[in-house]
């Protein structure tokens, strides 16, 4: 369709967030300890 939208209106999804956290879990922790190290 013409004009047609895809995807969230405004930003994520709780759920969405909640599977962002799941999968980046080890990547974001890893980070955090280099930053204080």
């Amino acid at each position: 369709k013409e004009g047609a939208k895809i995807g969230q209106r405004e930003g994520l999804s709780k759920k969405d967030i909640t599977k962002l956290q799941a999968m980046y879990k080890d990547e974001c922790s890893l980070r955090d300890e280099k930053k204080t190290s």
